[in-house]
């Protein structure tokens, strides 16, 4: 275990954490010591303090050190053997911590104020970097080119206090605690962005479902409902593959013409789970229908996929002889007679919505075919 001093001794300590007993210290840092990371290496850290400095060790010894033009605050380590750390006027570097050096610099995005200090960096399970500030904004950056892809994005909604600490559950949602002392809850959605999950009951969503489990339910509602502000909508369950039959006419006699709907399918096989939204009835009348707002998605694979043209007429299929089918290219297709159950009388082909057969069923091959282990369709009222 290693501590950083501060306040006149601005010594690192190495301690043996199983008896709380100090090895030895060591000496490098002028001034005090902001941050200590353990890196990839075994035997390896790195420390950064307000003497501009971050110096790398081994078995306490000085590997490497490089100086900046300003303070170094924080830092976290990435994949890759890559760190990144933060200096007092909000740039962030992007380090390669096998030589300490710099490869890319990064404008945080965050205001610039003597006031205003980064506090809190963190690197998600996908290695986008989150920052939050006192101006009031988380900001994320790409994983790829660490480029900000918002330069204002405002988590704060009606309180206007300073973000003053992040972190990511395990469930990919991300925890935010301000200077009053509120804690708020941000829910993954598509594209990367974040939305605050206002409500509490969300589990009252697809209650008794066999497929969403209760931790997805929230991303569910945030692809659905993109206003935070908005009334928490009710579910209904009207179609169980296991409960209703595993025909085309059980399918439409509980589904047909009931409003805006989800379905979740699982994949007998490998027990990916996916499905389709769509906000236009279901019906059998033998046509296509338009629907800019349907999208298909990976409970899987935590993704969503929209619908590649907005004015696409083939969005959703409504026959009367199959069950449900998103896209002309049968996307999501049940084929006619039923059995899906029984064999591979469903298919995953992409072409309408932006998905691809491995997200979506888990089959990475030219075959999309796949066998029903059960499907449900919600209604959303």
């Amino acid at each position: 275990m290693v501590s950083g001093g501060l306040g006149g001794s601005y010594e690192i300590f190495i301690w043996d954490k199983k008896n709380n007993f100090n090895l030895t210290k060591i000496s490098g840092h002028s001034n005090n010591i902001n941050c200590i990371i353990k890196l990839y290496k075994d035997d390896y850290f790195a420390s950064c303090s307000d003497d501009k400095t971050i110096i790398i060790w081994q078995n306490g010894s000085r590997k490497s050190s490089r100086s900046y033009s300003n303070p170094i605050k924080q830092m976290i380590q990435l994949k890759n053997q890559k760190i990144a750390c933060v200096d007092s006027s909000r740039n962030i570097y992007i380090l390669n911590e096998n030589n300490n050096t710099i490869e890319k610099t990064i404008n945080s995005g965050h205001y610039i104020n003597s006031n205003i200090n980064i506090n809190k960096m963190i690197c998600l399970k996908d290695s986008r970097i989150l920052t939050c500030s006192d101006d009031k904004h988380i900001n994320i950056f790409d994983p790829d080119n660490y480029k900000c892809l918002n330069y204002n994005f405002s988590f704060s909604f009606n309180n206007d206090s300073p973000i003053k600490s992040i972190l990511q559950t395990l469930n990919y949602q991300i925890i935010s605690g301000d200077s009053n002392g509120i804690l708020k809850v941000w829910t993954p959605q598509i594209y990367g962005n974040y939305v605050m999950n206002r409500h509490s009951n969300l589990n009252s969503l697809f209650n008794g479902s066999l497929i969403i489990a209760d931790d997805e339910k929230s991303m569910v509602y945030n692809w659905i409902e993109q206003n935070p502000n908005a009334k928490l909508f009710k579910t209904e369950l009207l179609y169980r593959l296991t409960r209703d039959g595993d025909t085309p006419q059980a399918f439409h006699s509980n589904c047909d013409n009931k409003g805006t709907t989800i379905i979740f399918i699982k994949n007998y096989y490998n027990e990916y789970r996916f499905g389709g939204y769509t906000t236009v009835p279901w019906k059998g009348n033998n046509s296509y229908q338009p629907d800019s707002k349907a999208f298909v998605f990976s409970l899987t694979k935590r993704k969503k996929f929209p619908i590649k043209n907005a004015s696409d007429r083939y969005a959703v299929g409504h026959y009367k002889d199959y069950g449900p089918i998103f896209g002309g290219d049968t996307d999501i297709y049940f084929h006619s007679g039923g059995n899906w159950s029984a064999g591979t009388n469903a298919s995953c082909n992409p072409s309408n919505y932006s998905c691809n057969v491995m997200d979506m069923i888990g089959a990475n091959s030219s075959s999309c075919n796949f066998r029903v282990g059960d499907f449900e369709v919600w209604l959303i009222k």
